[in-house]
């Protein structure tokens, strides 16, 4: 247990840290950064690459995007830790916490718009970094409480409610979010794909919607 606890507690963290922030995101609209992530994807990309990409998904390019993108970080929150790990084995969970930090911090201020509040960022990182020394103190709160094997049964069972959790906020921001675009008359930066799919089925130029697409400079 002790060898696999920077792992568990990465991928722990980075499941309910994304949660929080699919649920932040829902209820307060703070930034998503699935959907960050997926803008900084979306600028540097070539042109015909993402055509083509809009072309063979479709309206399924969007959701895809959200679904790959949480799954990456939560990948990459687990890898992390166990990297952070190996260098620093007794403060792995601070630097992992200053990295998700500066990290996320970094992302947020790439995909800031100068209409958005900079309050929301701010909650979002902490909201994605002060999730994993909460992990780290549950976890070890396990490890010295129960049995091994009992530990990692909850364990996997949060991790999968978190999952199934996750899934279901993903489709009600895709389908939610829509709505609220199409009822306001605006779309975010992020939501270049939704806007080049519906634009790409009606014209026959490849590049024609990436004409309206966010600026990719």
């Amino acid at each position: 247990m002790a060898r696999q606890r920077p792992l568990i507690v990465g991928l722990s963290a980075g499941t309910l840290a994304l949660g929080a922030d699919y649920l932040a995101h829902a209820l307060f609209a703070i930034p998503l950064l699935p959907e960050q992530a997926g803008y900084l994807l979306l600028k540097l990309l070539p042109l015909s690459t993402f055509a083509n990409l809009l072309k063979v998904l479709g309206v399924l390019a969007r959701p895809l995007l959200l679904v790959g993108a949480t799954v990456v970080i939560i990948a990459v929150y687990g890898v992390a830790s166990m990297l952070i790990a190996r260098v620093f084995p007794r403060r792995y969970v601070l630097f992992l916490t200053a990295a998700t930090a500066l990290v996320s911090a970094i992302i947020a201020i790439v995909a800031f718009s100068p209409s958005d509040s900079p309050v929301g960022p701010v909650v979002e990182v902490v909201l994605l970094a002060g999730i994993v020394p909460l992990v780290d103190r549950v976890v070890r709160g396990l490890a010295t409480s129960a049995q091994v094997s009992e530990d990692r049964r909850i364990l996997m069972r949060n991790i999968f409610y978190g999952a199934v959790g996750l899934a279901l906020l993903v489709v009600l921001e895709v389908r939610g979010g829509d709505g609220h675009r199409h009822r306001h008359g605006r779309h975010l930066p992020s939501s270049g794909f939704l806007i080049g799919v519906r634009l790409l089925s009606a014209s026959a130029d490849p590049l024609a919607p990436l004409a309206v697409m966010p600026s990719r400079s």
